[in-house]
């Protein structure tokens, strides 16, 4: 009887670390599934981001006209320098 105290115990854990297990498995296929569906929204939104992208760059930029030149000059930012 003093044997099945030990094995009652490791059952115990070893039920409740299964249960544990399984809840992480279906958690991470229902992230999958997420991801799945928010990569597809990305490529359908991609064509109005660039577009977005493209028209908040040509907010960005000055035209200059002078007497037969128009000169367009265009500010992007790429990255920033660390500060020293």
């Amino acid at each position: 009887m003093n044997n099945d105290k030990p094995r009652e115990a490791f059952q115990a854990a070893y039920d409740r670390a299964a249960s544990e297990l399984r809840m992480i498995h279906d958690e991470f296929e229902r992230l999958a599934i997420r991801h799945d569906q928010v990569a597809r929204v990305v490529e359908v939104l991609k064509p109005a981001i660039q577009l977005a992208e493209q028209q908040e760059a040509a907010k960005m930029s000055l035209t200059t006209r002078m007497a037969g030149l128009a000169v367009r000059t265009r500010l992007t930012v790429v990255g920033t320098l660390p500060e020293a």
